[in-house]
């Protein structure tokens, strides 16, 4: 597709029930090399065409609520946990 006069390389597929679906955007250069968009950049046009996929871009409350707040303690807790069930601690 085209947007404003530029390339991009749209990946999608279909979903089991039929409906088609966004995967993944690149932006096409003049060599035409593919270089991944990041979410936040993809083209508006995409908005209609893959609602499905944008609605929690776009949705005023993604989580159906207020998320709760963490204290520092609990993030660092989190954090350890994390780690230490990290298969990677010898790396």
């Amino acid at each position: 597709m085209v947007w404003q006069g530029q390339r991009y390389c749209v990946v999608k597929g279909v979903d089991n029930t039929g409906r088609e679906r966004l995967i993944e955007v690149f932006r096409v250069d003049a060599s035409g090399e593919l270089h991944a968009v990041p979410a936040f950049r993809y083209p508006l046009p995409l908005c209609d065409m893959f609602p499905l996929d944008f609605e929690a871009f776009y949705d005023v409350d993604p989580w159906g609520g207020p998320v709760a707040e963490l204290t520092v303690s609990e993030i660092a807790n989190g954090a350890r946990m994390l780690f230490a069930t990290s298969p990677h601690l010898d790396d």
